[in-house]
């Protein structure tokens, strides 16, 4: 109210996206959450720490869409390597609020009694076959000091920008075709006003 500048990351923005989001469930309806954006001005550590903040509580909240990703200073403006943070961000959200399956696969316990008190279970083939399905983060490096320190030693901000030029510099994996352009322009002439 001070500023008349809506918040992205303000607790109470969070508490009634939360509200809204309960009250879309209730209905039966899809629901967003604010996910990946900032109130900051630049892609900075202030982004990155609101982004993840509000990537997760999306996520807790259970919203159908998590939205805004990319966003900073409460939406007035984006940025690419934002956006291409924010897309990780939410990845590892939406990682982090599957299902844990608790049946005799993920259980385990066959493998439990094999390997026994003080046993080895890298080696068995149940390890081998399962091992890659853990979300492995392309951005988020965690690996130990010594193979970050051979590997470059970039930092987070550079690995975004680096997966950034990346991205920018590759073909389109989606374009519409004429038809479908066409008549986007045609619902945009319509919607104008005194159409």
């Amino acid at each position: 109210m001070r500023t008349m500048v809506e918040s992205y990351r303000a607790p109470g923005v969070a508490l009634g996206n939360q509200a809204c989001i309960d009250l879309a469930r209730w209905y039966g309806l899809p629901s967003w959450a604010y996910a990946g954006d900032s109130d900051s001005k630049l892609f900075d550590e202030q982004a990155a720490a609101e982004a993840a903040m509000g990537a997760v509580l999306g996520e807790l909240c259970r919203a159908t869409l998590l939205h805004d990703v990319g966003y900073l200073e409460s939406g007035l403006q984006s940025s690419y390597e934002h956006l291409v943070l924010g897309d990780e961000l939410v990845g590892y959200a939406r990682a982090f609020g599957e299902e844990l399956p608790v049946d005799d696969e993920a259980l385990a316990l066959d493998e439990i009694m094999i390997a026994g008190p003080g046993g080895n279970h890298l080696a068995r083939p149940f390890t081998r076959e399962r091992y890659r399905r853990f979300r492995h983060s392309t951005l988020l490096d965690q690996s130990v000091y010594e193979r970050w320190q051979a590997e470059g030693a970039t930092t987070l901000k550079q690995r975004v920008a680096h997966r950034t030029r990346e991205l920018l510099a590759s073909p389109p994996t989606f374009t519409l075709d004429q038809t479908q352009r066409r008549r986007l322009d045609e619902l945009v002439v319509q919607a104008a006003p005194g159409s």
